[in-house]
């Protein structure tokens, strides 16, 4: 995942401020043409610096992960399914990027264009979803030196 510069940002004040952001625990995905920058490049706070790349629809909008960190690892995974609730045939979506978010509150997912969006990566072989086509989106992150 490539993490965003506000990213950097948010991982200090998780450690450090009080009182701390919410936890980054909100998936994103994007279904548009999307270039994601390199780490550290990457300066945006939504998905492809606007709300036009990130699925807003047929029950693919943001979404509350479940997190897991096993003590003494350096890899933590957010995992996630997805349900496309559009009809059969109608309104397919390619589901090209997942972002990680901290939501502006706690354990709600919120808006698009809302929040701090903390990594972004292009989704390696992008499902299409039609009629009631799921995708369980695992996104894992890499702490390690």
């Amino acid at each position: 995942m490539s993490r965003t510069a506000v990213g950097r940002d948010f991982i200090s004040d998780a450690m450090f401020k009080s009182p701390q952001p919410p936890p980054a625990v909100v998936l994103a995905l994007g279904d548009q043409p999307n270039t994601i920058p390199a780490q550290g490049a990457n300066t945006r706070t939504t998905m492809g610096g606007n709300t036009s790349t990130e699925a807003t629809a047929d029950g693919l909008g943001r979404a509350v992960a479940v997190y897991v960190h096993t003590t003494g690892t350096q890899v933590s995974t957010l995992q996630k399914t997805f349900t496309n609730s559009a009809a059969a045939g109608t309104n397919p979506h390619t589901i090209t990027s997942v972002a990680v978010i901290s939501p502006t509150a706690a354990g709600v997912p919120g808006a698009a264009n809302t929040g701090i969006m903390v990594f972004e990566t292009a989704e390696p072989n992008p499902p299409t979803l039609t009629g009631s086509d799921s995708v369980n989106q695992t996104v894992s992150i890499d702490f390690g030196v």
